[in-house]
């Protein structure tokens, strides 16, 4: 049995960074995870592009004339379940079964 693990990643104005993080731990093979993404809610739209990656509209493959294209995976297949939570109260009951929880400070 495997016990649940909780991955916090913390978007700090940068959506590219943590995608790129996402896409990595995306890829490990612990069968009971989920990711957390806390985003500190500054006015660059970060959370939106994370939701379209999320949704499968944003690629993040590297494009094919940049040098660093063959050290790098494929992108993980879109769309990836998740759950967007603004509210401060949020019952345990409705998240704890997503893989993908995203939360923005309020």
């Amino acid at each position: 049995m495997f016990p649940k693990v909780s991955i916090v990643i913390l978007n700090w104005n940068s959506w590219k960074d943590t995608v790129e993080c996402l896409e990595s731990v995306f890829r490990i093979d612990y069968p009971n995870y989920q990711v957390i993404v806390l985003d500190n809610n500054f006015p660059n739209n970060s959370m939106e592009c994370i939701k379209g990656w999320a949704k499968g509209k944003l690629d993040a493959w590297i494009k094919p004339n940049n040098p660093l294209r063959y050290l790098s995976y494929s992108s993980i297949k879109n769309p990836v379940p998740y759950v967007f939570i603004i509210e401060k109260k949020q019952k345990k009951a409705e998240i704890k079964n997503w893989n993908l929880i995203m939360m923005r400070k309020v």
